[in-house]
């Protein structure tokens, strides 16, 4: 496998023992892939897109060995944020995860959406980062192996 970056938000593959940024409709056949460098990184799996400037590609999802959802979260004096970016400056930018606007306006957090506040923290002031991971191919595996017996729910 390879070295995850220090930090990664969003939806990755598994293909060939290597991870990929990938998106992917829940339920569906097929996982998408997108890389915006200069190089093809892997030509089996991407084509250039002339229209959307950069690689993609496309993969049966049986293909993968697993396909998951990671959203990086850490505690921000005592609450919990979801860290989106981190800048060379030694930023994280942090949505607020709880449920307590008043603290969060309080604490420096500004509202961009309606009942979405965002700051801008020190690294140094975050406790406890960490990945949690949805796995995106569980429903399908728990259906084809769980399926209800025939006339529902005994």
């Amino acid at each position: 496998m390879t070295k995850p970056p220090l930090h990664r938000r969003g939806t990755y593959a598994v293909i060939d023992g290597v991870i990929y940024e990938a998106s992917y409709p829940l339920g569906r056949r097929t996982v998408y892939l997108n890389y915006w460098g200069a190089e093809n990184p892997n030509p089996a799996l991407y084509q250039w897109d002339e229209e959307a400037r950069h690689w993609v590609g496309e993969v049966p999802v049986n293909r993968c060995t697993a396909v998951f959802e990671v959203n990086p979260t850490a505690k921000y004096r005592g609450h919990r944020v979801y860290v989106e970016t981190f800048s060379d400056s030694g930023l994280a930018r942090a949505k607020y995860g709880d449920r307590n606007g008043a603290w969060a306006t309080a604490n420096g957090f500004i509202e961009e959406n309606k009942y979405e506040f965002f700051k801008n923290i020190p690294v140094g002031e975050l406790q406890d980062y960490a990945e949690d991971r949805r796995d995106l191919l569980f429903p399908a595996w728990r259906t084809a192996n769980f399926a209800e017996p025939a006339g529902g729910a005994q």
